[in-house]
């Protein structure tokens, strides 16, 4: 993605990327590391034995935050990464950049219709990072105005455009 637009196509029509102090080039798609990984990088590491400073990983971070609502494995989908970025080169490679997010970086995002958004703090299983160290997150929830007409998440698309539509009927009804 590009722009603001792009990130709106990008998210779909539950939530809609409005703002960042990153300046993304690319949502980045980061797939959920699994414990032989985690303990290859960071070292065993269990509740059991470290509690609350256990190491962490994403796919099982994001199955307990859904079964809290009754979801599972089949509801768990691509996620997206908005603090860590990897970039791919001509020939796929990727690389992680280091120090892309400084302390205080944010992202907005406008949620048209009710949404279960789901976050965790675990690192990206590409950080270089050799000690396991989550960084702090602030989350901060508010009612904002319902989008304009010629709001850019609206108009970037047709796609948008449609998704809107429906999204207004489903709440009309």
């Amino acid at each position: 993605s590009k722009d603001a637009n792009e990130y709106a196509f990008a998210l779909g029509a539950l939530s809609h990327y409005a703002a960042d102090i990153s300046g993304h080039p690319a949502v980045n798609q980061a797939v959920a590391m699994r414990y032989p990984k985690l303990r290859a990088k960071y070292g065993p590491s269990s509740y059991q034995e470290a509690r609350n400073a256990f190491h962490r990983n994403a796919r099982d971070q994001f199955l307990i935050e859904l079964g809290k609502w009754g979801l599972g494995k089949r509801d768990l989908v691509a996620n997206i990464n908005f603090f860590s970025k990897v970039t791919v080169d001509a020939d796929g490679r990727m690389q992680f950049v280091d120090g892309n997010s400084a302390v205080g970086s944010y992202i907005d995002l406008r949620a048209e219709m009710d949404t279960l958004l789901v976050f965790n703090t675990c690192q990206h299983p590409m950080d270089p990072e050799p000690r396991y160290n989550p960084k702090r997150a602030h989350i901060a929830v508010w009612k904002s105005n319902a989008p304009a007409a010629d709001d850019p998440c609206r108009t970037a698309c047709p796609e948008n455009a449609r998704a809107f539509t429906l999204t207004e009927a489903l709440f009309r009804s």
